[in-house]
């Protein structure tokens, strides 16, 4: 667990039972797997995270090298790590931290719960968090098709279709996120539900894990810090969106205008409707700033030679963006990230569905 939860947690515990508390510092793959040794002495029967998604993948680590059962109760839903069978960890290599996937918690799942009044507790902004985590599925069904025409790569109309839906379903759930309700809860768990069972039945997450994804991570590796996931993913997305328009309309002068770029707007404008912050973080929002977004754009096709594992996508296919188009598009991005919405709960308007054109 972590410190708050620690607090939510501990005047709940019977007193029959004895609880060996780990308070997560670090997803460091060598550090766990020290910690997690260093625990077989303690005899633990069970492995129960409390947390947010870093805590809900090093739980899943302990249950997993333990060999023990597992239950998550995450208390913010910033991040689809409760419902994902593998552990995302960080590894260094070459003086490189990167992300990897590992395990399959299933065999040792025994529950998932989720408490709205414990949820409720966490500040609004990380439970919008996870709003991003659905939303990377417009950038990387754009990354996806692209591979499949140039590539051959596999292609799935169907899965494509029905993750979309799910992007839809949450834009139509913006009040209700917005204000924290119980309906807002479930919906979102229910994207993050879907779009793993989606990813697990196709056998990768292709169709919710693409080049917003490698941004973030890229601008993690550079800046050597951590990022409230679904909020840098979400700043992202609408980058990488606003790069695939310019890719899309190379031909075209006119369409090349990003205000035509309506995949972003809509995201940016969701993100304003549920009153989630994931601007630039010059303005001090935790997110990386407008100057280190720049510094890994610049990167971003050596990025992609050297991590191997990533899925082909648009830094796979156009390399870095010349400092003309980055600059453009960062400064687009602030202007449609930049303003917030201010309403009383009866003014927020319904942002429109997204048609993904290929």
């Amino acid at each position: 667990t972590s410190d708050t939860p620690v607090r939510l947690v501990l005047d709940r515990v019977d007193p029959q039972h004895q609880a060996h508390i780990y308070k997560l510092h670090s997803l460091d793959l060598e550090q766990l797997t020290r910690d997690i040794e260093a625990s077989k002495v303690l005899g633990v029967e069970r492995v129960v995270g409390m947390g947010g998604g870093s805590v809900m993948d090093c739980s899943k680590m302990f249950a997993e090298l333990l060999n023990l059962p597992l239950v998550l109760i995450p208390t913010v839903l910033s991040v689809d790590a409760p419902f994902t069978r593998a552990a995302g960890v960080r590894v260094q290599s070459g003086g490189k931290v990167s992300v990897r996937y590992m395990g399959d918690t299933a065999p040792r799942l025994e529950s998932i719960i989720l408490d709205s009044n414990v949820l409720r507790q966490a500040p609004h902004q990380l439970n919008a968090a996870g709003t991003g985590d659905v939303l990377s599925i417009v950038t990387a069904l754009w990354d996806w098709h692209q591979a499949s025409c140039r590539q051959g790569e596999r292609w799935s109309p169907q899965i494509s279709s029905d993750c979309l839906e799910l992007v839809n379903k949450l834009l139509a759930a913006g009040s209700a996120i917005a204000h924290d309700s119980d309906e807002g809860y479930e919906t979102l768990a229910y994207c993050f539900c879907e779009e793993v069972r989606l990813c697990e039945q196709w056998g990768n997450s292709r169709a919710e894990e693409g080049s917003e994804h490698y941004l973030a991570y890229c601008i993690e590796a550079q800046t050597g810090r951590g990022y409230v996931h679904g909020q840098i993913v979400g700043l992202c997305i609408v980058i990488v969106s606003l790069l695939q328009h310019l890719a899309a309309c190379a031909h075209s002068d006119a369409m090349r205008d990003l205000d035509n770029c309506s995949n972003a707007r809509l995201v940016a404008d969701f993100f304003k409707q549920v009153e989630f912050d994931c601007g630039f973080g010059d303005q001090g929002n935790g997110n990386p700033t407008m100057q280190e977004v720049r510094g890994a754009l610049g990167t971003m096709g050596e990025f992609v030679r050297v991590e191997k594992h990533l899925l082909p996508g648009y830094f796979h296919f156009y390399g870095s963006p010349g400092q003309d188009d980055a600059e453009r598009v960062l400064k687009h991005a602030a202007v449609l990230l930049g303003s917030r919405i201010d309403h009383d709960g009866s003014q927020v308007s319904q942002v429109q569905r997204i048609h993904l054109q290929f």
